[in-house]
Parts: structure tokens; C-alpha cells; sequence
């Protein structure tokens, strides 16, 4: 389970666009210590997914990166 399945109650969106963005982010952030919108653009997002889902989608990667230091 991750993080967006707690957060995100739409099934379409829970697995759609978040989650994608979200593990795109932690991937990217584990590969080379951050992630910024523009890093998205060459990961298969539009300009207009990454505009609309960012805020969210590195909100929600960065509490689970925050969980996964924890453990």
C-alpha cells in the first residue's frame, strides 16, 4: 500500500495520474537526491498533467519517502 491509497478516495484517480506521478517522483528522487516538475516531462507526462497533479503528487512522495526513513 502507498501513501495515495490512504489519501486519494477515487479509485480512477488513486490509480491513474497520482500514483504514477507520485512513484515517478520517489524514483527520481531516490536516483538523484530530488525531483522538480521539469524532471516529469521525459517520464511520459504533459505539460498539463504536471501542472494539474505536481503539488499534490510531491506532497504525497514526500510523506512516503518520510515513512519509508522512518521504518
Amino acid at each position: 500500500m502507498q501513501i495515495a491509497d490512504l489519501v486519494v478516495d477515487n479509485d480512477e484517480l488513486r490509480y491513474g495520474v497520482y500514483q504514477r506521478m507520485t512513484t515517478a517522483i520517489i524514483e527520481t528522487v531516490r536516483k538523484a537526491g530530488g525531483c522538480g516538475p521539469q524532471d516529469l516531462i521525459g517520464q511520459g507526462f504533459t505539460d498539463e498533467e504536471i501542472e494539474r497533479y505536481w503539488k499534490m503528487s510531491k506532497a504525497l512522495a514526500s510523506i512516503e519517502l518520510n515513512l519509508m526513513e522512518a521504518a
